[in-house]
């Protein structure tokens, strides 16, 4: 069976047409997926314990929740887990650059992992545990372990090389006998889950509009108050994220690329279009973080006074408009299939949201316009990247046929001023220029 995420660059290949331009390259993280992986990804949804050692491949990801979700529509229970998760140390990344292929295949990996594992906001609503480990010597290997009651199975994930970018992965999957699934288990249990680092992704929380109240009531001061590891939003709290209007050009004239919203590719506002977003988290933070002595303390509070020294001691720490550009990137990639350079984002202001629970999302809004030439079509390289993203025409997206979230809702007005009014062409602003 093929899924239906596979890399832009096949899509293209195959369409006769050539990839993007050299710098702004995707790997192909798409293999077809077998039945003889999907054996291995019912085994670890009925596990009672799962280690996997190394990178997970994006698509096996992505199945594995393809097959949970059935699995809990057809019989509905489902045995809670917990998921240790080794993974190497992410490689520097320069402020701004794209992203190589190390980089794509971590953030990849990561965020395929955690969005299986826990996929709800509140953790204490997902059955399943996350635990990570950094290690440091990545051989490039991947291994899966599964513990069902007291029988352990190692089972290895290889990637065959490719000639070229451009090109279906080979992906073998291959079951370890009993002997050489002792000398895995031992080796895993015995000195990596005691001796490897754990980490957890931190998100970023900022003051709400109470403390930051600049008369306008849908203005966002990205104002760091504190980090932590749980994704719920306190009260009064806002949590700063990251929105890009991704706009081109179609025969219906000026367009917006939507994402559906479901359960599999979001936490929450399920049902409906968005805007591209996410949320920043402290890796975003890569200007601070290049300053300070690595790795980040593991105390929230102390980790939050070394981002303050690093800032250069400000009176109010406040995030910088590339840390949410950084947040872009990421999404752009994992989404869309994009990988492009911080000037081709063209930054518009900060808006507010208030949600029903006295929390608030407060988002750096950018436009990202597509390339679109004989050569190059970017809209449909992002629209054949994922059959979540929906190409609507601008004219017609206020006209009552689409349903919308909050944000397009609520700041029709501005979005339609500051994000909509010119037609497509290239990024005419600097992402670190001012806010609205």
């Amino acid at each position: 069976m093929t899924t239906p995420y596979e890399a832009a660059e096949v899509r293209a290949a195959r369409a006769g047409k050539a990839p993007r331009p050299a710098g702004a390259e995707v790997i192909p993280v798409h293999a077809p997926v077998g039945p003889d992986l999907d054996v291995l990804l019912h085994e670890m949804i009925d596990a009672d314990e799962v280690f996997i050692v190394g990178l997970l491949p994006w698509e096996c990801s992505r199945r594995l929740i393809e097959l949970q979700q059935d699995r809990l529509a057809g019989v509905g229970a489902h045995r809670p887990k917990t998921v240790h998760y080794f993974i190497p140390e992410r490689d520097a990344k320069n402020t701004g650059a794209t992203m190589g292929p190390s980089i794509q295949r971590w953030i990849a990996g990561l965020f395929g992992v955690r969005n299986w594992v826990t996929p709800r906001r509140d953790d204490d609503a997902n059955p399943d545990t996350l635990v990570i480990h950094l290690y440091q010597d990545d051989t490039g290997g991947r291994v899966v372990l599964t513990r069902t009651g007291d029988t352990f199975q190692a089972t290895t994930l290889l990637y065959l090389p490719l000639p070229r970018l451009s090109g279906d992965g080979v992906l073998t999957v291959a079951a370890f006998d009993t002997a050489q699934t002792e000398k895995i288990r031992a080796e895993v249990l015995g000195k990596l889950l005691p001796e490897s680092r754990q980490w957890a992704i931190r998100q970023v929380r900022c003051y709400g509009p109470k403390y930051e109240d600049s008369g306008d009531s849908n203005a966002f001061t990205p104002r760091v108050q504190r980090i932590t590891t749980n994704r719920k939003i306190q009260p009064k709290e806002t949590e700063p994220a990251v929105v890009i209007a991704v706009c081109g050009m179609s025969f219906q004239g000026p367009v917006v690329v939507l994402k559906r919203r479901h359960q599999s590719n979001s936490i929450d506002d399920f049902g409906v279009l968005s805007l591209i977003s996410e949320h920043v988290i402290v890796e975003d933070l890569v200007a601070w973080l290049r300053r300070v002595p690595q790795p980040l303390d593991a105390d929230d509070d102390r980790a939050v006074d070394q981002l303050w020294k690093a800032a250069g001691r400000p009176k109010r720490l406040i995030l910088e408009p590339q840390f949410f550009a950084e947040a872009a990137q990421r999404e752009l990639f994992l989404s869309c299939g994009l990988n492009i350079d911080f000037d081709r984002l063209d930054f518009c202001g900060y808006r507010l949201v208030n949600r029903e629970d006295d929390t608030h999302l407060g988002f750096a809004v950018f436009r990202l316009d597509l390339l679109q030439n004989d050569t190059t079509d970017e809209l449909d390289i992002v629209t054949q990247w994922s059959p979540d993203m929906v190409s609507v025409p601008i004219s017609k997206l206020y006209d009552g046929t689409f349903p919308l979230n909050r944000l397009l809702r609520l700041q029709e007005r501005w979005l339609m001023s500051n994000v909509f009014s010119k037609p497509p062409g290239p990024a005419s602003a600097d992402p670190s220029a001012g806010q609205d």
